[in-house]
């Protein structure tokens, strides 16, 4: 699996889902994207990853719009210039090379001066690039009254209204904008900043919108107008001049909002279409996340300080290709799978260690780094609130599990992920058998409910642990004492759940 470092540092694969959107991106005539995943899904995180990862291929320019629920919604179109302005200086200053020039022909315009927002965010964004005396004075009005002070080349150029001062000038900003139609300075402006960032390496800008969908639906709607109204219908130019521009949203988040709107006969997919290319590129999230938590995820957050404290038998436990780490990442996996872990879970997974702790039961005291189950909870424990979030995802996977407990000559074999979470959880569910002084090795049974509630009997086999104190228990396998043979798939999770809940319900848990 090939790799690259995100902007956080982390190794990520560029396979799989990385791989498909480079493919739908790279067509040319590819220029308006729709991305759409639910909420929580990591769209974020894709794109800054993906972005990171082909950095020599595209540059990119980020707008998070949710700001703009607290305007009204003929400020819009406004805001997007202003925030493109900012992200495309804070991003590619060295590119751009801001002048006096771009300032007198950029914000010094009749359209400009026309508009109805209060346009001292404007000046702070220029004068926090741009003047010598620092970002700290771009909130003070005299930042702005300096910058025309040392400036005299826009005297000739800037209509006063009435008075020389600079606070006079600003209110002549608060006026009516004109149509979003009309190619004002700032667009201009912004069209040169994006021409200079291509440059000559013809590198394509791409525009990514995000989190659309958690806007109020006519500031949603107003954005895709805005977007669809200013693109060239005979060259299919996007507005700004930027080659592709990424819609980024839950599409069916969408179309329950446009249906809430304009009614359910209003045809949605007519109107959608209008705002891509191709295809809607449907994020696979959950291919993503399992993707990413593997082992080049987990050794940067690897607790080191153990490594001299705890026996080197358990410690290897942690290392690439382990068993141990393999039923981690696969059970990870699996609650993926059923959404209970999603991209804001799994970035808070920050510490990957053993269980260093001591229980006491029966009289004795136990490490709990020699028993694999209290180190995968452990870890498990990171990507969930509270244990009775754990508790729910464990038992929706023990309800998801397909076992019809049907016999066979021979038991089920997935590779060994079952068999090994089985081992896991057998101490914690025959505790008097293994937590005691006198173990005796050899083949043992037990009874047990599955999670119909009928009864079945698990073989296992028991040895001592010299150097715990305790012993180990290996699943062979369920079987039914009615019937020949052995039960062909029994649920690992359901055994899990139950060996949870014990140590719960024990204070075996730290």
């Amino acid at each position: 699996m090939q790799e690259v470092k995100n902007k956080s540092g982390e190794r990520i694969p560029i396979d799989g889902e990385l791989e498909r959107f480079a493919l739908h991106l790279s067509p040319a005539d590819n220029k308006r994207i729709m991305f759409s995943a639910g909420f929580g899904a990591g769209k974020s995180y894709f794109l800054d990853s993906f972005f990171t990862a082909h950095s020599d291929s595209y540059h990119s320019v980020q707008l998070y719009p949710v700001d703009y629920s607290v305007s009204s919604n003929e400020d819009i179109f406004e805001l997007i210039k202003f925030d493109l302005l900012d992200a495309l200086l804070k991003r590619y200053a060295e590119k751009i090379k801001l002048s006096e020039e771009d300032i007198s022909q950029g914000l010094i315009t009749q359209e400009f001066l026309r508009s109805e927002v209060n346009f001292y965010k404007v000046f702070k964004v220029f004068a926090k690039h741009f003047i010598p005396f620092g970002e700290a004075a771009t909130d003070t009005l005299d930042a702005l009254k300096k910058l025309f002070d040392a400036h005299n080349t826009f005297s000739g150029e800037i209509r006063r209204t009435g008075t020389d001062s600079a606070e006079e000038f600003i209110k002549t900003f608060q006026r009516k904008s004109g149509s979003v139609r009309e190619l004002d300075g700032t667009t201009l402006l912004i069209r040169d900043f994006v021409s200079r960032v291509r440059g000559d390496e013809d590198k394509p800008v791409v525009l990514v919108i995000d989190d659309l969908d958690r806007l109020d639906p006519e500031h949603i709607f107003r954005i895709f107008n805005v977007f669809t109204a200013h693109h060239d219908s005979r060259s299919e130019e996007n507005k700004f001049g930027f080659d592709k521009v990424v819609f980024v949203c839950d599409v069916n988040n969408i179309e329950h909002i446009f249906h809430h709107r304009f009614g359910q006969k209003a045809e949605f997919s007519g109107y959608i279409d209008k705002f891509y290319s191709r295809e809607i590129f449907q994020f696979r999230h959950r291919d993503f996340l399992k993707q990413l938590f593997h082992d080049a995820y987990l050794r940067p957050r690897l607790n080191t300080a153990q490594q001299d404290e705890l026996a080197r038998v358990y410690v290897q436990m942690l290392d690439k290709g382990h068993r141990f780490q393999k039923v981690l990442i696969r059970t990870v996996g699996e609650m993926i799978d059923i959404d209970a872990v999603r991209i804001r879970s799994l970035v808070k997974f920050s510490v990957y260690e053993l269980a260093d702790y001591t229980f006491s039961y029966n009289e004795l005291r136990m490490q709990a780094f020699a028993y694999p189950l209290l180190s995968l909870i452990h870890l498990l424990r990171q990507l969930f609130p509270r244990l009775e979030d754990l508790d729910a995802a464990i038992a929706e996977l023990a309800g998801n599990y397909h076992s019809d407990y049907s016999v066979t000559p021979k038991a089920f074999d997935d590779g060994g992920y079952a068999r090994e979470l089985i081992n896991y959880s057998l101490p914690f569910i025959s505790p008097d058998t293994i937590f005691t002084y006198n173990i005796t090795s050899g083949e043992r049974e037990m009874n047990v409910l599955n999670e119909k509630g009928r009864g079945y009997v698990i073989k296992y086999r028991l040895t001592e642990d010299f150097e715990n104190g305790g012993g180990k228990m290996e699943y062979i396998v369920m079987y039914n004492p009615d019937q020949v043979g052995v039960i062909y798939r029994p649920n690992p999770f359901h055994l899990f759940l139950h060996a949870f809940r014990f140590c719960r319900q024990n204070g075996l848990l730290h």
